[in-house]
């Protein structure tokens, strides 16, 4: 698998395009993403089967519904933050909400959801919002806003949770296999031995 890293919009969002030999996961397409990913995916000549988001913030999602309805694939989404996909109650003139191609064609992830080919875990990790997930391979995964080089999600959003924040960390977070390379949804890539040698977050929880 290839993993491009496509960063997009005005909070700098990571968006990520899998590639895989017969076809493409697209994750997190956030405002500016369509683009990017249309581009690349004509390079790479493999199609796109899905769209996966890792939680249901608008910097994630901005143009998932133009790429879900250009590609003729569903977007994945834990059911807890599927009330968001219609760019939901924050940010809206700044990502052009009213602009924004509705998102029609949901699934709801399950214990597994396939990226380009492979079978990755869904490891829910409330918190940052209700519907935060952690996409486990095993050599890759996927954090969303839950884990960053050197940080954590924001938890003073509305439907964070602070406390769902400390137990996803001292769950799931905790869990991950140290050899994990860990793609965030804003700042550089890290691993899980790196974040729980040096993530003050971690460090305060003896992680």
């Amino acid at each position: 698998m290839k993993i491009l890293t496509l960063t997009c919009g005005p909070l700098e969002t990571n968006c990520y395009l899998a590639l895989g030999e017969a076809e493409a996961t697209v994750i997190d397409p956030g405002m500016g993403a369509a683009a990017l990913v249309r581009r690349e995916i004509e390079r790479a000549g493999v199609p796109i089967t899905s769209i996966v988001l890792t939680h249901g913030h608008i910097d994630h999602l901005r143009d998932a519904g133009e790429l879900s309805q250009e590609f003729g694939v569903p977007v994945h989404v834990h059911p807890a933050d599927e009330p968001m996909l219609d760019g939901g109650p924050l940010l809206r003139e700044l990502f052009d909400v009213a602009s924004m191609v509705p998102i029609r064609d949901v699934e709801k992830l399950g214990e597994e959801v396939r990226i380009a080919g492979e079978n990755y875990r869904v490891v829910p990790a409330p918190g940052h919002s209700p519907g935060s997930v952690l996409l486990v391979g095993k050599e890759v995964c996927w954090s969303g806003d839950v884990l960053f080089r050197g940080g954590i999600g924001r938890i003073d959003l509305p439907g964070s949770d602070p406390e769902a924040m400390l137990n996803t960390l001292r769950g799931p977070v905790a869990d991950l296999p140290e050899h994990l390379r860990v793609l965030p949804g804003h700042g550089s890539e890290t691993t899980v031995s790196h974040e729980r040698a040096t993530n003050p977050y971690l460090l305060r929880l003896g992680g």
